[in-house]
């Protein structure tokens, strides 16, 4: 009996981890396979590309690799309600040169629109750019209000590499965007006595 209830506790567990996620109003977050779903830079300005051997929390990321001069990113437009709160964010590296240099880097931006396309000049963004490491962390806002009159957010995971850093890399995995509560869980460990 005890078994049964512990089985019926992990499924539970995973149903609800599931579902958390099932909040993420992103297509392809966490880049399994290939960067479906995510419009992508133009060459002259760097490369973005699938990645299956890196990743977190799993393999398959995007590997962003900019010029001496430009951004480079993937980005997505997102339907959105204005005055509704949400959270957004992904998980990040950068390497293997100068990790957070200021004013060169990666990070998360939205910027929200009046139109359902993201195609009219944007009203206001939220820029998230924190120093990032060598190694793989989480970096997410939460609680960022659509500002009145917002139809859609251009969510974007960038990489500025204006000071002309050579070989500046950086990759994002388990990206999100959704009503408040979508920051995504992650299970860190499960044990059975």
């Amino acid at each position: 009996m005890k078994r049964i209830w512990l089985v019926a506790l992990a499924l539970a567990m995973s149903t609800g981890a599931a579902g958390v996620g099932a909040a993420n109003l992103l297509v392809n977050p966490d880049f399994n396979t290939d960067l479906g779903g995510w419009g992508t830079t133009n060459a002259s300005q760097g490369t973005t590309t699938f990645d299956g051997t890196a990743g977190s929390p799993a393999a398959g990321s995007v590997l962003l690799s900019g010029v001496a001069c430009c951004t480079v990113q993937v980005s997505q437009c997102v339907p959105v309600t204005a005055g509704q709160s949400y959270d957004f964010g992904a998980n990040l590296i950068e390497g293997p040169t100068a990790p957070g240099q200021s004013g060169d880097g990666t990070g998360v931006d939205l910027h929200w629109y009046t139109d359902a396309a993201c195609a009219t000049a944007y009203i206001s963004q939220n820029v998230l750019q924190p120093a990032i490491s060598s190694t793989w962390a989480r970096y997410g806002q939460g609680s960022v209000v659509a500002p009145a009159g917002a139809q859609s957010v251009w969510f974007r995971i960038y990489q500025y590499n204006f000071k002309g850093l050579a070989n500046l890399t950086s990759h994002a995995d388990h990206a999100f965007f959704g009503p408040s509560g979508t920051v995504p869980v992650e299970l860190q460990s499960f044990s059975i006595d």
